[in-house]
């Protein structure tokens, strides 16, 4: 049988500091994690280039690294529930 996860259970987990850090090392600093986000920053990067003066909005940001590394926007929002993902 499996175990129901609750989206509150889901919001306790990522307002740990240590599951912050792990998260962040795995992502940003491991050689897959950082190829799969130069991939995806730059997937998202020719998609905004093609849309003039467009928006973006970036909920779930966690840290909000991929965020950051976007181009050519006229202006955006990031957001996540999590203060210890924004803290990071």
């Amino acid at each position: 049988m499996s175990k129901i996860i609750t989206t509150d259970a889901i919001q306790r987990h990522y307002q740990r500091d240590d599951v912050v850090s792990a998260y962040v090392a795995k992502r940003f600093r491991e050689p897959m994690g950082m190829l799969k986000h130069r991939i995806q920053v730059g997937v998202i990067n020719r998609v905004l280039s093609e849309i003039v003066d467009s928006v973006v909005l970036d909920l779930a940001c966690g840290p909000g690294r991929i965020s950051r590394d976007l181009r050519g926007f006229k202006w955006g929002v990031a957001a996540d529930g999590s203060a210890a993902m924004l803290r990071e």
